[in-house]
Order: C-alpha cells, then structure tokens, then sequence
C-alpha cells in the first residue's frame, strides 16, 4: 500500500480504490499504510475518499485513527469546516493518542 502513494499520480481513480479497498484490512498496519497513502493520493475534490478518511477515525486502533486525523489535515489542508469539525470531535475521544493527534 505504501508504494501506491509513491507511484500513482495524485487523484489517480485505480490507485484510490485500491487505497480505499486496503482501508478495511484486518491488520491495523496495513489499514494505517492505507489510510496515510489515501491522503497523498485523493484530491480536495474527492468526497468520497473524505468520507472515507472519516470513517477511518472510528477505527478501533489507535494509528489508523491518528492516521485519518492527520490525513484529513493533510487533504483539506487550512479553513476546510468539515475536516475541522471531524478534528473537533477527536477531541472528546477516549484514547489520548487520537485526542492528541
């Protein structure tokens, strides 16, 4: 998955699917890679991989979480209200990591 967001071209469809795909994992590793490499591939424009990168705060490990908080900073980059609300509800989470983050 890591080499994905090295070899694709941002927004590149086929690449974000294979991203989005490995965001459901059964390792926290790979779904933590894939969450990392799903910010540097998506577009601003690309709901559906925000939605995505949402969903991953929910996660139940703490690094695809921290992951998808610091991805979503990364992909919305400053003023974006929707990714500020999803930080802003990180806030009142219950691992200190996630908060942190």
């Amino acid at each position: 998955v890591v080499a994905i967001a090295k070899i694709a071209e941002k927004g590149d469809q086929h690449a974000i699917e294979l991203e989005k795909s490995a965001c459901d994992d059964r390792s926290w590793i790979v779904r933590k890679a894939a969450t990392d490499s799903l910010a540097k591939t998506a577009t601003l424009n690309d709901l559906a991989s925000v939605r995505k990168l949402a969903r991953m705060l929910e996660d139940f490990d703490p690094l695809p979480r921290m992951a998808a908080i610091y991805g979503l900073a990364e992909l919305c980059g400053v003023g974006h209200r929707k990714a500020i609300r999803l930080a802003e509800a990180r806030l009142e989470h219950r691992d200190p990591g996630t908060r942190q983050a």
